[in-house]
């Protein structure tokens, strides 16, 4: 994966982790479903998690050209 690739994955997925945890925020305080704004919370942060680990999984990883 190149680096402006890398870069331009990262750009898009702050800005749909933002707008989902700003989401979560209105649910939470408007709304007030605790348990909707939980399952988004917990959502957010293990799709965090896994966007993080396959960037450090694609770091890791050897190019090979044939």
């Amino acid at each position: 994966m190149g680096n402006e690739h890398k870069k331009a994955m990262l750009a898009i997925f702050v800005f749909l982790f933002m707008c989902l945890l700003a989401g979560t925020v209105f649910i939470t305080i408007q709304v007030q479903h605790y348990s909707i704004a939980a399952i988004l919370l917990a959502t957010t942060i293990i799709i965090g998690m896994d966007i993080r680990w396959v960037m450090k999984f694609e770091e890791q990883m050897p190019s090979v050209n044939e």
